[in-house]
């Protein structure tokens, strides 16, 4: 449509509306007979009922830009717990396993290390000092070894944890009413289906098993120590 106030009509100057044809008096409208090609398109406004209309639009945009992108967040954690469940079930027993190896290795390799330092494991003299450092290379090695298996798994839970805050801040801070339902749910989420990572279901990998491993082998190293004096 063209909109005109007076008897001449700037044909070049067009507003372009969502009202309806019998909304709007004939006496201020006419149809539009001109051609698309002939329309200069750098004069083309859009039509702006009021500021209201605005600030009535946006926030919708808005919030069902966060509602999609909570949804996005629940799905992500869903497939992440999925993942964390499949890990589990393939490679719980194999890490289980490498847990109890790499357990007794530690606590053989500190042992004869310690034993060999006070002169308990006899070992000849010119080779002595070869054989400590071997020792505690092994002990490097063993321990890399549990801090990759531990260290990523406590990383991955710590930010779930992390998740479960944010949601809660969130909550305190006051969306609408569909946004504020997502979070509801994302929070009942995080609560009832928690991701861990195991060892097979006996032992759950975090910092916390590293620290039960060492004090186990200083524990059993000691012991060893005492028996064997």
């Amino acid at each position: 449509v063209i909109l005109r106030s007076s008897n001449k009509t700037d044909t070049n100057a067009f507003v372009f509306t969502t009202a309806s044809w019998n909304s709007v008096p004939k006496n201020f409208v006419r149809e539009n007979a001109i051609r698309v090609p002939e329309i200069n398109r750098d004069k083309i406004v859009p039509f702006i009922d009021s500021s209201q209309s605005v600030n009535r639009h946006r926030p919708l945009r808005f919030e069902l830009s966060q509602q999609r992108n909570i949804r996005s967040a629940r799905e992500l954690y869903d497939d992440l717990c999925d993942i964390s469940v499949l890990i589990n079930s393939m490679y719980g027993f194999q890490i289980l396993l490498e847990l109890g190896v790499t357990t007794a290795e530690l606590t053989l390799t500190w042992y004869l290390m310690v034993a060999t330092i006070q002169g308990i494991h006899a070992v000849e003299a010119d080779t002595s000092g070869r054989f400590i450092c071997l020792m505690a290379a092994w002990q490097l090695l063993h321990s890399f070894k549990l801090i990759g298996v531990t260290v990523p798994c406590q990383f991955a839970t710590s930010e779930v944890e992390n998740t479960v805050v944010l949601v809660q801040k969130l909550l305190l801070a006051g969306f609408d009413q569909k946004t504020m339902s997502e979070l509801q749910l994302f929070s009942q989420q995080l609560l009832h289906r928690k991701m861990s990572f195991t060892a097979f279901g006996f032992l759950t990998l975090d910092c916390s098993l590293l620290l039960t491993i060492y004090g186990g082998v200083i524990t059993y190293v000691v012991i060893a120590m005492q028996f064997g004096k």
